[in-house]
């Protein structure tokens, strides 16, 4: 877990507070299609950015591939933004591709229901690629029950353009936030209240006590 340190200053007085990433990588494959062999959570419970040599392999080049997993729940609570969740995966062109360009994409699921899909990413490359899908913290009701699909479609038409999409790793990097932030934080809104904005002062004149010239 890296944990990243805030100060906020209020009323002159520093405030320390963490916020955390937890970097969440797969404990179970829920459901998959087009691999062979099937495709182990072994092969893809990997850094994407730093992966092993371990992938998921489609089988063939003319087949749709996807994997759907679940992660160990975050120590705490995600933090709520837009954004602020990611989840990272690592593609490539499987080994019997022709010409054609697949796509991939990734899709945030709760409990076994889709809850959002990202955008389509051309596949490009025979060695590996990264892609990344963001998310707003407040999109699932329950961190335990995150789960993560990668969706792969392939290119299909003449035999010379059919190409698979192979998946090398997947990871959500969860933004948290610590009770002892979630306590500061409690505290600046209580300062806050208690103590608003000063006035601006006001200024009188006092005419008899103008020096005389």
């Amino acid at each position: 877990m890296r944990r990243a340190l805030l100060v906020a200053v209020v009323l002159g007085v520093p405030l320390f507070l963490w916020a955390a990433l937890e970097v969440m990588v797969p404990d179970a494959i829920l459901a998959q299609a087009g691999f062979s062999p099937a495709c182990a959570v072994t092969s893809i419970d990997d850094d994407p950015d730093s992966p092993d040599a371990d992938w998921c392999t489609a089988n063939g080049n003319n087949v749709d591939t996807d994997v759907r997993t679940s992660f160990p729940t975050p120590v705490d609570p995600l933090t709520v933004g837009a954004d602020l969740q990611e989840f990272r995966w690592q593609v490539r062109r499987n080994s019997a591709c022709g010409s054609g360009t697949p796509k991939s994409r990734a899709e945030l699921w709760e409990a076994g229901v889709l809850v959002r899909a990202g955008a389509e990413n051309n596949v490009t490359s025979s060695t590996g690629q990264v892609f990344s899908f963001t998310w707003n913290g407040n999109e699932v009701a329950n961190r335990a029950d995150v789960e993560a699909r990668v969706f792969n479609t392939r290119t299909g038409g003449s035999p010379s353009v059919r190409c698979s999409v192979d998946v090398g790793a997947v990871e959500w990097n969860a933004d948290t936030t610590p009770a002892a932030t979630r306590n500061r934080a409690i505290v600046i809104s209580r300062l806050l209240r208690n103590h608003p904005e000063p006035a601006e002062p006001v200024i009188s004149r006092c005419p008899s006590c103008e020096p005389r010239p």
